[in-house]
């Protein structure tokens, strides 16, 4: 004959999602603690208008750094060779 399975029930049963606790298991962050949109899709998580934002800005410097180097090298070394 078998023992039936132990039943593990929560310590606390409320309102509040965040204060569901499972054995003394305490949550790594928000989005576990309230079972959120983030913690629902973890592979990919949509960018926020702060890092569109900021990709945009650091590629746009990037690009400008890239045309003055492809620029400036020609004039410095024409510059070098004449003088």
């Amino acid at each position: 004959m078998r023992k039936p399975k132990k039943v593990v029930k929560p310590a606390y049963v409320g309102d509040d999602p965040a204060q569901f606790i499972w054995s003394n298991r305490t949550h790594r962050t928000a989005s576990e603690a309230f079972r959120d949109a983030d913690y629902a899709t973890p592979i990919w998580r949509c960018e926020s208008d702060f890092q569109q934002g900021l990709r945009f800005i650091v590629g746009m410097a990037q690009g400008m750094l890239i045309v003055m180097a492809v620029l400036l090298v020609p004039v410095l070394l024409v510059m070098w060779v004449t003088k």
